[in-house]
């Protein structure tokens, strides 16, 4: 091949890396703001509409060891959502800044350094409170479901 040829390719071989890794930080993205945090919210509720009718039910000195759980549970939720909410937000100002550069390598390269760590970061957060929220609820199929599929 000839060098144009070349270079050619290998603006091909950017854009496309450029496009499939927005695509998934794009997805990423709707998928954590518009299905797990609705949920995790709404399991944290559920959580914490429990803890506080235990709390009347039992004394203080039993109540802090019979919730034990339930509160961790409420604290990793809360925790996790909202850094989740935050990385999301900044995922998708990177994708928007890594789109303003015209040369395709420079563009691959921002995708690859700026925005590929979210996806890991990101995912990371979501595995707690997918194995926390009741299997009923979680919108997505769980980690250990596909294992069982025939």
């Amino acid at each position: 091949m000839t060098e144009a040829e070349l270079e050619a390719r290998k603006d091909t071989f950017c854009d496309i890396y450029s496009k499939k890794v927005e695509i998934e930080a794009r997805i990423l993205a709707d998928l954590t703001a518009n299905h797990i945090m609705p949920i995790a919210i709404h399991y944290e509720s559920r959580l914490l509409d429990n803890v506080s009718k235990m709390k009347n039910v039992f004394p203080d000195d039993s109540f802090a060891e019979l919730c034990k759980g339930e509160l961790d549970m409420i604290r990793t939720l809360a925790e996790h959502l909202s850094v989740l909410r935050v990385l999301s937000e900044e995922m998708e100002a990177e994708c928007d800044r890594a789109n303003t550069f015209e040369d395709d390598s420079e563009k691959a390269n921002a995708y690859r350094d700026r925005v590929v760590p979210y996806l890991d970061r990101i995912r990371v957060l979501v595995d707690d409170p997918e194995m926390i929220v009741d299997d009923e609820m979680w919108p997505l199929p769980k980690y250990r479901e596909p294992l069982f599929i025939r």
